[in-house]
């Protein structure tokens, strides 16, 4: 979908953007809030996975920004682990891989590991806790989920 939603109090939702977005209908993106802005990164889009980095001021219709990346920028997935620490966001595994990439502005991607200590995985959780990144769960397509934590 690309329409959006906003709500004070989680019971009363008030659509702010209708679907007129300027980014395509996305399924699987890692989003979040990080200088003053919405983020909507990677997902799936018409069945193949992208890399794209959009973000909006306002999310609603027309505010919408495709960011101009630098080459590094992390491969194509969806399903990934995503969360903003110490003045960065954060893009790690999903599609069935376990790197991971960080970017202090949505336009300069560092890759921080190339393989990650855990298994390639999609679907996990990312969260900042205490300073830390924590990457937990998440499932390998045919062989179950995993329930395991990591942190760094």
């Amino acid at each position: 979908f690309n329409d959006g939603w906003a709500s004070s109090n989680g019971s009363t939702w008030t659509q702010i953007n209708n679907g007129a977005s300027s980014y395509t209908a996305v399924a699987g993106p890692g989003c979040g809030l990080f200088l003053g802005k919405v983020w909507v990164v990677g997902g799936v889009v018409s069945g193949a996975d992208v890399n794209t980095v959009w973000s909006s001021t306002t999310g609603s219709s027309g505010s919408w920004a495709k960011t101009t990346t630098s080459s590094p920028i992390f491969g194509a997935r969806s399903c990934f682990g995503f969360a903003i620490l110490n003045n960065k966001m954060w893009v790690v595994g999903g599609s069935s891989l376990n790197d991971v990439w960080s970017s202090p502005d949505g336009a300069a991607w560092t890759q921080v590991a190339s393989i990650g200590p855990f298994g390639g995985r999609q679907n996990p959780v990312l969260i900042s806790f205490f300073g830390q990144l924590w990457y937990m769960g998440g499932d390998l397509i045919w062989s179950g989920n995993y329930a395991d934590s990591w942190s760094s």
